[in-house]
């Protein structure tokens, strides 16, 4: 870690991909932060979980995209349209093959979706070869729904992995997850983003285990596949 101008250790920030986020973290999430990122399909979710992916890899960091719910194919087209370094993504597919349907060229395959221990060892194999990435679970709702043991064992053995290898590493999660499973998935992050959207307005909530969380929803603005946030206060935690 650098050291500040009083010889204190200073934590390195990852970027958010939003400016006005990033200033609420007072410059980005701590390295090595596990984020939820909760909320429906139809609040700005994924447009902030494209702006953090477009930030990462026109910075050169790697993006581990892992992706369950969506043809790849189409994530990279979206990818590509936002202005992303699609050469610095690599996705994990666990939709194609199911499907049996063809993904692009930059996608590995999950060779059996189905089975937790083998998504876990080919998602290890693949950050293992890597020097320095941030990951991305597209969404992790198929199994944080299915409640059991062995689901279980995989968030706490991936999201432990992350926290010694992984830059940032993101979760995107939906709002219809029960309540418990919603909570004890919490509890292993660092952060969690809510996002919400009330006719045509939208808003952000953030809670953190850091010294700032916002004092409530706060009002968000999309702008062409991103969005800006409105103004907001923030409670310091002692």
């Amino acid at each position: 870690m650098a050291l500040d101008q009083d010889g204190i250790q200073k934590v390195q920030k990852i970027s958010t991909g939003i400016e006005r986020l990033d200033d609420l973290f007072y410059g980005g999430f701590d390295r090595n932060d596990n984020v939820v990122v909760r909320g429906n399909n139809f609040s700005q979710k994924r447009s902030f979980i494209y702006s953090f992916i477009k930030k990462s890899a026109n910075s050169g960091i790697g993006v581990v995209l892992v992706d369950f719910d969506f043809p790849s194919e189409g994530i990279m087209a979206d990818l590509v349209r936002s202005g992303t370094n699609t050469d610095m993504v690599h996705i994990l597919d666990g939709f194609a093959k199911p499907f049996q349907i063809s993904a692009p060229s930059n996608t590995e395959m999950l060779d059996d979706p189905g089975n937790i221990p083998s998504v876990l060892k080919q998602i290890t194999s693949t950050v293992q070869k890597m020097d320095e990435y941030v990951f991305v679970m597209l969404s992790a709702t198929r199994y944080l729904i299915a409640k059991d043991q062995n689901t279980d064992r995989f968030f706490v053995q991936l999201i432990n992995m992350n926290r010694k290898r992984s830059l940032v590493s993101i979760y995107a999660v939906d709002d219809f997850v029960p309540e418990d499973r919603s909570e004890w998935f919490a509890y292993l992050m660092d952060s969690a983003l809510h996002f919400r959207n009330d006719g045509d307005r939208d808003y952000l909530r953030v809670l953190t285990l850091k010294r700032i969380r916002t004092k409530e929803w706060v009002r968000i603005y999309p702008e062409e596949g991103t969005f800006t946030l409105g103004s907001f206060n923030v409670e310091r935690i002692k």
